[in-house]
């Protein structure tokens, strides 16, 4: 693209190649960094290509090498333009208007890149980033990176590393999320198998040290289910690292409440497109009224203007996108109501829990305007974590 942009100030010109060799002229050329572009095969010994004026005797001389002839169709780029318009003041001067708000605007951030997020959201970084004084609009010379990154590091904990690099008009915020490690624990250090869940004990089974709970037993969260020592009537107390495996019954409870009479939205198929412009935070609509349509959901999206990568302009292209929608009453009764409310609160069970289901019960409640429904779920679950101690 860049290469483009200068073969465009300095001229470049359409030519057509003929011959029997014309790979072996095109790898020439590319060897001697001649740069040929829009290349198109009209026949077997015929193509057609830009090549930039500079270069065309070069060119020439690598043709007559390998047998075969450029002939030139036109020229292009800027000089041609100015020859054509140079007598034109008004073109003239807006020509070098635009090339010096161009130069103008490119010294300053007009975009906000986010880089290396998966767990985070992007917009709080952005946000973070314009709290700090590092936001779209602002003097490049302006921008106090090496502050953001402190602030952010020091308040963040979910953040291992932050880098920001200005490329252009584009200011990028490298990301290195930090993952939660778990706690290592040695052989050699003294460890309760503890409860991370409350429930009835249904099977415990000690590797190493001493149960102090047994089958039917309700725990708490937190009570220690094997203790990291053993006793013996001639060895004493020993402490070691606690092993075993601690099975409990689990009940997991959610309600979901879910109405008589509920509003159902549907699209009809028929959308319509409105355009505007912004420039930075000036905006212009191309339409006067908001919608057609008496009901309408709408998508937003919006694209900055970009001459090269990593440059951006501050004018950006945004297009409304409205999708007619008709509504329809719809009446739930007790069974709908309960199968409704059962498949929501088992799609929110299901990331919570981890064991085998051994009965599930459903509670309806009616009221005036909805019904309450409950779910509750029995699992066996493994509740075992290690916790070390100190003697």
């Amino acid at each position: 693209m860049l290469k483009r942009l200068i073969n465009f100030v300095l001229g470049y010109i359409n030519v057509e190649i003929e011959g029997y060799y014309i790979e072996k002229f095109i790898n020439m050329c590319k060897r001697k960094e001649i740069f040929l572009w829009g290349i198109r095969k009209q026949k077997v010994t015929v193509l057609k290509a830009k090549i930039a004026k500079i270069d065309i005797e070069q060119a020439k001389s690598i043709a007559q090498e390998n047998q075969c002839i450029i002939k030139i169709k036109n020229q292009k780029g800027f000089p041609g333009l100015w020859k054509r318009y140079k007598k034109r003041k008004i073109f003239i001067i807006s020509f070098f208007l635009l090339l010096g708000m161009v130069y103008l605007s490119s010294k300053f951030i007009w975009n906000i890149e986010i880089q290396g997020t998966s767990k985070i959201n992007p917009d709080e970084i952005v946000k973070e980033a314009e709290d700090s004084g590092l936001k779209v609009g602002m003097l490049k010379c302006k921008v106090d990176a090496e502050s953001f990154i402190n602030k952010l590091r020091m308040e963040r904990t979910d953040i291992s590393w932050l880098g920001v690099e200005i490329k252009g008009t584009n200011a990028i915020i490298k990301v290195v999320e930090a993952e939660e490690k778990p706690e290592m624990f040695d052989e050699n250090d003294y460890c309760n198998i503890i409860a991370n869940k409350s429930g009835e004990i249904t099977k415990i089974y000690a590797h190493s040290g001493t149960p102090l709970v047994k089958e039917g037993d309700v725990v708490e969260k937190g009570d220690v289910l094997i203790a990291g020592w053993m006793e013996g009537n001639f060895t004493g107390k020993q402490y070691m690292n606690g092993n075993g495996v601690v099975k409990a019954k689990i009940k997991y409870t959610d309600s979901e409440k879910i109405d008589k009479k509920e509003i159902k939205r549907e699209r009809t198929g028929k959308k319509e497109n409105k355009i505007s412009i912004k420039f930075n935070n000036f905006k212009i609509n191309f339409y006067k009224r908001l919608s057609k349509f008496e009901k309408y959901d709408t998508i937003y999206a919006e694209k900055k203007l970009q001459l090269l990568p990593n440059y951006y302009l501050p004018i950006s292209f945004i297009e409304n996108t409205n999708f007619e929608i008709y509504e329809t009453e719809k009446i739930n009764d007790y069974s709908s109501a309960k199968l409704q409310g059962e498949e929501v609160i088992h799609n929110k069970m299901d990331k919570l829990i981890h064991g085998e289901i051994i009965d599930k019960s459903t509670d309806v409640i009616e009221y005036d305007d909805y019904y309450k429904i409950t779910v509750m779920y029995e699992v066996i679950e493994k509740i075992g974590t290690k916790e070390k101690f100190n003697i």
